[in-house]
């Protein structure tokens, strides 16, 4: 394979990046070159305050792309906020129904992200203002991805229109077609790759979208050097194109009535493999349960809530989410009718006096029975690494005073997380586990 070229058009970048291979223009530069000509194009969207920019540089761009895509090309969004113009454009909007059979045409101001194709930039509906963000979670951690967002500190962008199947472990991008002539509305879907997620929602905020042949790759802006830049979006950029090229020189479909001409010797392996993806997505689910304990160590809100209700469900306890508006998250209760009421909580520092939770643990005090504890696992520093979360204070001396005198039990997750595996090993049982809770006033032992 010939060397790659990857063409930039930006206004932060540098003119001169050092690599022979990797050209930045800026985006009104008037001797700008035919972007089908590259393997690579990286769109810098932090674009210049001139809201006539998107106008001009826009006209004629998006089948440019498209004639990329189409070759196994691959595009590189750094997302940023909205910029606008005045100048306006024909856009058909859907109304969502379910399923969505109408729609209308508005006119609508241009935006920086209008060189996308139509029915993507509906779907993704980039083209809206949405506030930015901090808390984000690394899904795709290959090097060159794990290099980048070392340095990504914000994020301006949610990606719309990605479904997530539980059963196939994938995503799709979902969008419309819509066809003028005859009026109607097309559901198609293509190949959806999560790379980054808003940590509390779960949205993408980076992912690649594989359209046309080719693959369009959404980033947030990165606070690396300049060059430092140019030589990651290349690696990533180059990855993805040579993904792109295979598939593009695979085989064509292969028809349905060529089973009837399979020997015998190819059904066998053929029903071997079926066992085998059977044996694997069983294997696959088992794996999906201890995967969202896992996120006792480093999540919080309904993630962290979930992880606790499974985690107390492994020690056959009897198991259910308190009422929306409760003083509690959980209520646990053994076969000896001990019941323990829950509240759960991530921080990424220590619980203090003012923690909400707290708050909520007096009022839960004057409701409790003289058979119920009250319990506050709380995933102090989550950040962090456990071996680093060592001898940190995980509770105000304020907070350890009033629990001890209030007959309630601080725990870590951490705690919680050793207490279930020494359970899986067999070296405490439920009983045991229940009884250390029920005993401790206060802060938590591990050797209860």
């Amino acid at each position: 394979m010939s060397l790659m070229r990857m063409l930039v058009l930006s206004d932060s970048l540098p003119i001169d990046t050092g690599y022979s291979h990797a050209e930045v223009y800026r985006w009104m530069a008037k001797n700008q070159p035919l972007i089908s000509n590259y393997e690579i194009l990286v769109l810098d969207m932090k674009m210049p305050r001139d809201t006539r920019t998107p106008a001009k540089v826009f006209y004629g761009i998006t089948e440019e792309i498209i004639k990329l895509l189409k070759a196994g090309g691959v595009v590189i969004c750094l997302t940023y906020a909205i910029a606008e113009t005045e100048a306006k454009k024909d856009r058909y909007r859907i109304i969502h129904d379910d399923p969505p059979r109408r729609g209308k045409w508005t006119t609508t101001r241009v935006t920086n992200y209008d060189w996308l194709p139509f029915e993507i930039l509906e779907a993704t509906e980039l083209y809206r203002r949405q506030n930015f963000g901090t808390d984000f979670r690394l899904k795709k951690k290959s090097e060159e991805f794990k290099r980048y967002f070392e340095n990504v500190k914000i994020f301006h962008k949610v990606i719309e229109g990605g479904v997530f199947s539980e059963d196939k472990n994938e995503w799709k991008l979902q969008y419309f077609e819509y066809l003028k002539q005859s009026n109607e509305l097309l559901l198609k879907s293509c190949d959806m790759e999560v790379i980054a997620v808003n940590h509390v929602t779960g949205d993408p905020i980076a992912c690649v979208i594989y359209y046309q042949g080719g693959s369009l790759i959404f980033l947030p802006q990165s606070d690396l050097t300049p060059s430092s830049a140019v030589y990651f979006l290349f690696e990533i950029g180059k990855k993805y194109y040579e993904l792109n090229i295979e598939k593009l020189e695979r085989s064509p479909e292969i028809p349905e009535w060529i089973d009837n001409y399979k020997t015998e010797q190819e059904k066998t392996i053929d029903d071997k493999i079926s066992e085998l993806k059977e044996e694997l997505q069983n294997e696959k689910s088992k794996r999906s349960r201890f995967q969202k304990i896992n996120a006792l160590l480093y999540a919080t809100d309904k993630i962290l809530e979930k992880a606790g209700m499974l985690v107390f469900e492994d020690f056959n306890f009897n198991v259910k989410k308190a009422d929306i508006g409760s003083n509690k998250d959980l209520i646990i209760e053994d076969d000896s009718g001990n019941r323990l009421l829950v509240e759960v909580t991530g921080v990424k520092g220590k619980i203090n006096s003012k923690t909400r939770k707290i708050t909520q643990l007096w009022d839960l005090v004057l409701e409790k029975e003289s058979n119920e504890k009250i319990v506050l696992i709380a995933n102090t520093y989550r950040e962090k690494d456990p071996i680093q979360r060592s001898g940190e204070e995980n509770f105000t001396e304020k907070v350890m005073n009033l629990c001890e005198k209030n007959d309630i039990c601080l725990m870590t997750t951490f705690d919680l997380f050793n207490l279930w595996k020494d359970f899986l090993k067999g070296k405490k049982t439920p009983k045991q586990v229940i009884n250390s809770i029920l005993n401790t006033n206060g802060v938590y032992e591990q050797n209860n």
